[in-house]
């Protein structure tokens, strides 16, 4: 495609959500070019700081199983969000989240806290047919390429 792809108005706005606008792009640009691509891999402007090898992760990590629908990427998490997550009721009383309370009421240690991960937006890859049905950018077939954490500023 040798030309901007132009959003329509309602994907062109501060709330519009990243994924239609993707897809939109990707029809867009299949339909301009007659050409039928097999994966789409979004480099996020403001995410300057991944290199060749992250995107060769990815693309690696997302070919590696039939299963895997597409390759997000993040970093290991500062703070394990176990503990840090709170919320406050209508009287202004601290809860721990309900994300937290759901997960496992058993982690009173940050060591029996499981690993998480901080999403960078830096890259992410689909195969056509996952994008195309996707209503969400994590699916049951999502997979995580771990950026070190200088690389992943958002």
């Amino acid at each position: 495609v040798d030309h901007a792809i132009e959003r329509p108005a309602e994907l062109a706005t501060d709330t519009a959500s990243k994924l239609p606008a993707i897809q939109h792009c990707f029809r867009t640009a299949e339909t301009l070019s007659g050409f039928k691509f097999d994966t789409v891999v979004d480099l996020d402007a403001t995410s300057p700081f991944r290199n060749q090898e992250d995107l060769k992760g990815v693309i690696e990590l997302l070919e590696s199983h039939e299963q895997i629908t597409n390759v997000i990427t993040g970093a290991p998490a500062r703070r394990s969000p176990y503990f840090i997550l709170v919320e406050l009721d209508e009287s202004g009383g601290v809860h721990l989240s309900g994300k937290r309370r759901s997960i496992n009421k058993n982690i009173v240690i940050r060591q029996d806290a499981p690993p998480c991960y901080d999403m960078n937006a830096s890259i992410y890859a689909w195969w056509r047919n996952s994008l195309l049905k996707a209503r969400h950018v994590i699916q049951s077939g999502t997979r995580l390429y771990v950026m070190p954490e200088e690389r992943s500023v958002d």
